[in-house]
């Protein structure tokens, strides 16, 4: 019991009171549009192989298909009026919900307002069914009403935290459980990474000697989202002739993604070569959701009583994995599900390896730009440590006049013009 735990919180979320450390999360659901198809406007990797039509299939009113999900979002405090800016080290989230980093032996409180249409819930396994741990509150409620606002707080156990022969950090995941399955196609979903002790900047909130990448690979399934009807409704205008029950209709409802992004489109994942990179991969739903994940180019280090590398990692529905990856080739690389019905169906995107001293230009190695097309190069940033991103730009001088079209959709890594 921790009645006098009871915290104070800073801004970064973390407080201290008579000897114990408390991160304090602020996590409002909200509603959001999102589009499945990938950006039309940017060109497409000469690599990419041919997917289903069905992605590049307008709606029946003319319109790119859009549908509404339902996503946690992180905010400063408890006014829930100030949202916590997703920068550059956290834009691979994509769908999922802010991290959620402690130690072992810290208390987590996650203050919940619902700003949806419908209840739901936060939950956790390493949340106990029976409730709050705190002398004195209320046992735990099954769902949060919209408009309603509940806290949890849970103490981090020694057996939630990676042994002494894994990673640093370990792989959790949190979620909505009104029901399930709905909630998760919906959208609810985010990761907690358990740490060992000492770990953690207080700085930053992080371990800042690595770069952190969370994946999750699902397959979207928007016939039991919460809000099929009213997607359909949208999607489908009056005369609506689609016919639910159509196993041809239910498969074009079906979005094997990762992050929420389908075929290569996943934005954020760009790292130096030679820097220390952990994975941390993600599943939920039925058994259709077991995936043979692969990095082309590159092997990666799985810890458990012995350390092994690797190039495929099979992750099972409910499984959260910690991999390690030392990437030593510069250029565009694909991550994949090598099961082929999810491969064919977009279960992929692209991350990015570059070099600091800019030895290899990025266009060259990304498969954007043809090598003829580059006549000059040039690094316009100084690299000031692992914690700052060098500012790469590519310069397409073949062509006077053309745009600045960002590659891979990064704002700050590579561009042509």
């Amino acid at each position: 019991m921790y009645p006098n735990c009871i915290p104070q919180p800073t801004p970064l979320g973390f407080s201290s009171s008579m000897n114990c450390i408390t991160i304090h999360s602020f996590a409002q659901i909200r509603n959001l549009e999102v589009i499945f198809n990938p950006s039309l406007s940017l060109p497409l990797p000469m690599t990419l192989p041919i997917f289903p039509l069905l992605f590049f299939t307008r709606s029946q009113n003319g319109g790119v298909p859009q549908f509404k999900k339902v996503v946690f979002e992180e905010f400063t405090d408890g006014s829930f009026t100030q949202a916590v800016y997703r920068g550059q080290l956290n834009e691979h989230l994509g769908l999922l919900g802010p991290y959620i980093r402690a130690e072992v032996e810290d208390n987590i409180m996650v203050t919940f307002k619902n700003q949806a249409s419908r209840p739901y819930s936060f939950y956790s396994s390493l949340i106990s069914y029976n409730g709050d741990q705190r002398q004195g509150t209320e046992p735990r409620k099954k769902f949060v009403k919209p408009n309603e606002t509940q806290s949890y707080f849970w103490k981090v156990q020694h057996h939630m935290a990676p042994t002494k022969d894994e990673f640093d950090c370990k792989a959790w995941a949190y979620f909505s459980d009104v029901d399930l399955e709905k909630d998760v196609h919906s959208g609810l979903i985010g990761p907690i990474l358990i740490c060992r002790a000492d770990t953690l900047s207080a700085a930053h909130g992080r371990q800042v000697t690595v770069q952190e990448f969370a994946l999750f690979f699902t397959i979207f399934d928007e016939t039991k989202s919460w809000y099929f009807a009213e997607n359909m409704a949208r999607n489908c205008g009056a005369p609506c002739h689609v016919q639910p029950d159509d196993p041809t209709f239910q498969e074009k409802y079906r979005f094997h993604a990762i992050n929420g992004y389908v075929m290569d489109t996943l934005p954020g994942l760009v790292m130096a070569q030679h820097q220390r990179i952990r994975w941390y991969l993600l599943s939920m739903g039925s058994n259709e959701n077991i995936h043979s994940i692969h990095f082309s180019g590159h092997v990666f280090t799985v810890r458990k009583t012995e350390e092994y590398k690797m190039a495929v990692y099979n992750l099972y529905p409910g499984v959260f994995e910690t991999v390690e990856m030392l990437p030593s080739k510069v250029g565009t690389w694909r991550i994949e599900c090598l099961i082929g019905e999810h491969l064919q169906a977009g279960m992929s995107t692209l991350f990015l390896v570059y070099s600091k001293e800019c030895q290899i230009p990025l266009g060259m190695a990304s498969g954007r730009i043809r090598d003829f097309q580059i006549t000059a190069s040039g690094q316009y940033a100084k690299d000031s440590g692992p914690q700052s991103w060098p500012d790469f730009i590519i310069l397409d001088q073949s062509t006077p006049g053309a745009p600045r079209i960002p590659l891979l959709g990064s704002r700050w890594i590579c561009w042509c013009r």
